[in-house]
Parts: structure tokens; C-alpha cells; sequence
């Protein structure tokens, strides 16, 4: 989604580096106002030297319809949301499985700001958090690209992008294009080896790796 003004309950500060632990964002939207419109569905996947543990993922009930083009761009219908949570309930169990992390996204600030508005209209709490915006480092590294959208980045890598727009696939596809981008800017970077396949746990649709 297009860009948007630093929210002003954003307290964090935008790193330009290539962090080992960090948590990628990513959330669907009823629309790009973050005081106007509402949150569909959030998902973060947490990193430790640079190698996944742990998942967060839930659809969230918005106060309105969601609108048709939404729906064709997402997946994500009125059906499918009508017995998810609301907001107030998924942005603190949100917050507790961030905790402290750096956030990393793509064209993060979209994402940020409508975090950011939640958690100070329900809770007047700050986003504290520092961040990484992907799309910002792909600009650094690809200068000659000219097209900067997540999907185009990750077709450059020859990342899979089925399934983009929904939040879950969001985040591995930025995952993907943040690895591959730190491959060219970091010195003797070595990718993580392959993991174990992770499992769903009831609450809030969180995974876990399998023990």
C-alpha cells in the first residue's frame, strides 16, 4: 500500500540496518486511513540470528463492511471476520508477542500507524519500537530497479508471491526480500539453514515451532 505521514504516536526510530533479531509486521486494511479506517487481520513473525521462532497471526472484526475492493484484493470477506476479535482485544495480545523487538516491513509506516492509533485510542500507549523499512533498504541496494513494490522486489529474487496480500504471506515474502537484500549489504552474511515446519496453537491463531 502507497506510503503515509510518520503517525504521530510513533516513537520509534527508522534504522537503516540489518538487525539479526527482529519480528516482521504486516496487517490488511479496510483502506489507507489509519484514523478513518479499520484493521483486518495482523501477523508477525519473530526472528532470532536471523532464524524464525515464533508466529503471531489473527483476522480482526473491523466496524464497518469491509469494502468489495478490499475483498478482491485480500480474500478477506465480512464472513470471514464476523466471530474474529476486535481490535482492542488482538492489539494487546499483539503487543505482548512483540514486546521490545526492532519491527521490520515493507513500506512499514503503513503498518506502523495504524498500530500506533490503536494502541493509543484504546490503551494511550506509544509505539516505542525502533523499525526497519524493507522497502527503504531494497532502494539502497537496487537503485537500477525502479519499481519498488514488495512483489516486484521479490520477483527480482525469484521469491514466490502467491497468495500476497494476506498478512501471513506478507511476511514471509518480506522476510524473503530482507534476506536476500542483507546477503548483498552485509559482509560474510550466510543465510540460516532450513527449519522445522511450525503448527497452529489455538490462541489467536499464534504458531509455534513443533518441540
Amino acid at each position: 500500500m502507497s506510503s503515509v505521514k510518520r503517525n504521530r504516536y510513533i516513537d520509534g526510530k527508522l534504522l537503516l540496518a540489518y538487525p539479526d533479531d527482529y519480528t516482521v509486521l504486516d496487517i490488511e486494511t479496510t483502506g489507507l486511513s489509519p484514523q478513518n479506517d479499520y484493521i483486518t487481520e495482523i501477523s508477525a513473525i519473530k526472528y532470532r540470528n536471523n532464524r524464525r521462532v515464533d508466529e503471531f497471526s489473527s483476522l480482526v472484526k473491523p466496524e464497518l463492511s469491509i469494502p468489495y475492493y478490499i475483498t478482491r484484493l485480500t480474500g478477506i470477506d465480512d464472513a470471514m471476520v464476523a466471530d474474529a476479535p476486535a481490535i482492542d482485544e488482538v492489539i494487546l495480545s499483539f503487543m505482548d508477542f512483540l514486546a521490545d523487538d526492532i519491527i521490520a516491513g515493507y513500506n512499514v509506516g503503513f503498518d506502523l500507524s495504524f498500530i500506533a492509533e490503536n494502541l493509543a485510542g484504546y490503551y494511550a500507549k506509544r509505539l516505542a519500537n525502533n523499525y526497519v523499512d524493507v522497502m527503504k533498504l531494497a532502494q539502497n541496494e537496487l537503485p537500477f530497479l525502479g519499481r519498488y513494490k514488495q512483489t516486484a522486489v521479490a520477483e527480482y529474487f525469484n521469491i514466490a508471491t502467491a497468495g500476497a496480500h494476506r498478512a501471513l504471506v506478507d511476511c514471509n515474502i518480506c522476510n524473503g526480500c530482507y534476506q536476500k537484500l542483507k546477503e548483498l549489504a552485509v559482509a560474510d552474511y550466510h543465510l540460516p539453514p532450513k527449519q522445522r515446519e511450525l503448527v497452529i496453537v489455538p490462541s489467536f491463531r499464534r504458531l509455534r515451532p513443533l518441540a
